[in-house]
């Protein structure tokens, strides 16, 4: 699970770069969304690790 997660907390992480390069209207909330979805992940292993 931890390998699974580090890859796609990595791809969201890249994902966020590229959005906030990006200067068309409303990158904020996309880059808000990822960062949630990150979270989302994190909370994932922290729930796994903590079983």
């Amino acid at each position: 699970m931890g390998n699974q997660a580090e890859i796609a907390v990595s791809r969201l992480q890249k994902l966020k770069r590229e959005e906030q390069l990006r200067s068309d209207p409303g990158w904020q909330n996309r880059v808000r969304a990822i960062d949630t979805r990150i979270e989302e992940v994190m909370r994932g292993v922290n729930r796994g690790v903590g079983r």
